[in-house]
């Protein structure tokens, strides 16, 4: 376990979706960092939604996040829609088709 790790609970295990949270707590710092993330999986998708919730000094923050996807090869295709709400990444790999 990674040493911000704090804690976890079940939220909703029913035969249709599942969701949990994780808190991480960052010591040690000038300011006291938190965040909850809530991973949601509904049955019959492919997908999950992860929420966080970070907090500086006891206190709801916004932040801006980035991520991105590494390109493995010129027969991989990287994919976004519905206004960068969603990213695919899908191409053939040792002869089978992959996607993360």
């Amino acid at each position: 376990m990674s040493n911000v790790y704090q804690g976890d609970r079940i939220i909703e295990n029913g035969p249709r979706r599942a969701a949990f949270e994780v808190k991480y707590a960052w010591e040690g710092l000038s300011k006291d960092y938190r965040e909850t993330r809530t991973f949601t999986l509904d049955a019959g998708s492919q997908l999950f939604r992860a929420d966080s919730q970070i907090s500086v000094d006891g206190r709801p923050v916004q932040v801006t996040v980035a991520s991105g996807v590494a390109t493995r090869g010129s027969d991989m295709r990287a994919r976004s829609a519905d206004a960068g709400r969603w990213v695919s990444y899908w191409g053939r790999i040792d002869d089978a088709g992959r996607g993360l």
